[in-house]
């Protein structure tokens, strides 16, 4: 399977109106490779549903698997124990900075407070496919 991707190909835009707007040829290559990912996505959630049978099947003890290029392994997420009991829950308190109240500030006073920095934070772009219908 070969597959070419040219980016100069999917970054046509244009302006109409107040809006910035893709061209239609860039959408629908754009659409194309969404909707590749989303295969290929699936296929690997497909493989490892099956090596995890396989495995299962050869050892009941499988936790993973060793190529030479690949590794794989069994890892579980969220918390191990629901505790209802109150003698065996830890209470954490989160800390974070309270956006609003500084931004409140940095109007009022034209800087930050003392003892905030602002991170510099990398955005990126994020893609939705609009299921059968147009976006407004």
């Amino acid at each position: 399977m070969e597959i070419t991707i040219k980016p100069e190909e999917i970054k046509d835009l244009t302006i109409e109106g107040s809006k910035l707007l893709i061209k239609q040829e860039a959408e629908d290559k754009l659409l194309q490779l969404l909707q590749l990912k989303d295969k290929v996505e699936e296929a690997i959630e497909s493989a490892k549903k099956a090596i995890v049978e396989s495995g299962t099947k050869l050892s009941p003890d499988f936790r993973g698997f060793y190529g030479s290029k690949i590794k794989g392994y069994l890892k579980a997420s969220g918390f191990k124990y629901d505790a209802i009991n109150e003698e065996y829950q830890k209470k954490t308190e989160r800390v974070y900075p309270d956006t609003e109240k500084i931004e409140e500030y940095k109007v009022q006073h034209g800087s930050l407070p003392e003892g905030v920095v602002e991170n510099k934070r990398e955005e990126k772009l994020y893609f939705t496919v609009n299921k059968g219908r147009a976006l407004p």
